[in-house]
């Protein structure tokens, strides 16, 4: 019975995650390329922590949509790591 109910829950948790790591790592990517030194790039993840955590929940549901069609999929994590860097284009000023 356990593997009946965990098993697709499974499936959805681990497309959550993927999303938060996605977004974790192009956020990162983002600032490093920005020319951040590491201790401010930590510093503005972690001021920044609820939108990035709200950000990669909905990079995993938008992944699980997105699943179901593969050509979708493919542009999925150009799509975030673009994404990304626009949105952390004025973190690097503030």
């Amino acid at each position: 019975i356990a593997l009946l109910f965990f098993g697709p829950l499974a499936m959805i948790l681990a497309q959550i995650g993927m999303g938060h790591i996605a977004v974790i790592d192009a956020v990162d990517l983002s600032l490093t390329i920005q020319g951040l030194p590491v201790k401010k790039r930590i510093r503005a993840i972690k001021s920044r922590m609820i939108p990035i955590l709200t950000a990669g929940f909905i990079a995993g549901i938008l992944s699980m949509i997105l699943t179901t069609t593969i050509v979708g999929w493919l542009f999925w994590l150009p799509g975030i790591y673009a994404g990304c860097t626009l949105w952390t284009t004025n973190w690097s000023k503030s």
